[in-house]
């Protein structure tokens, strides 16, 4: 259903660009899908890149709450960013966070705990969603986006 959004729009765009060679003034038609940002998929535009940067931007946050004793939730695609340095999130492989996935059940996270929601990746609604929570931070890069919440006792 979005073949022409994952493949055919950059490639397209990379097409212009290359048949520029004759036609110079070409390349500016390229230039108007440089950050399109598509919903489908991240190989579709930048939008990989841009929540990659906003992994990036927590990483320190996240890095000092583990070391300070905090119990923090992380899905499981921002879980490889920190924990593989050459995925360029951080240098050096943060640990001690608990990794959620579309299986964890939003009995397993307690009041006091830390939520890390992402733009994509493992969805955290079903730990967040229906709980008292507060929201401690948050980074964003365009489209990309990284929320930490802290989970409150119910009432």
């Amino acid at each position: 259903l979005y073949t022409h959004v994952r493949y055919l729009t950059p490639g397209l765009c990379v097409a212009v660009i290359l048949m520029a060679r004759s036609l110079p003034a070409m390349a500016a038609f390229g230039l108007l899908w440089l950050h399109t940002a598509s919903p489908f998929g991240p190989e579709a535009s930048l939008f990989g890149l841009d929540q990659a940067e906003a992994e990036r931007e927590a990483a320190p946050w996240i890095s000092a709450q583990t070391q300070s004793g905090e119990r923090l939730w992380i899905g499981t695609h921002q879980a490889a960013g920190l924990g593989q340095p050459w995925a360029g999130i951080t240098e050096t492989p943060v640990t001690g966070f608990v990794v959620y996935s579309i299986e964890t059940p939003g009995t397993a996270v307690q009041p006091g705990d830390i939520v890390l929601e992402t733009a994509y990746g493992e969805p955290a609604g079903t730990l967040l969603t229906g709980r008292p929570k507060t929201q401690l931070k948050d980074w964003r890069v365009h489209d990309g986006w990284v929320v930490a919440w802290r989970i409150e006792a119910s009432e």
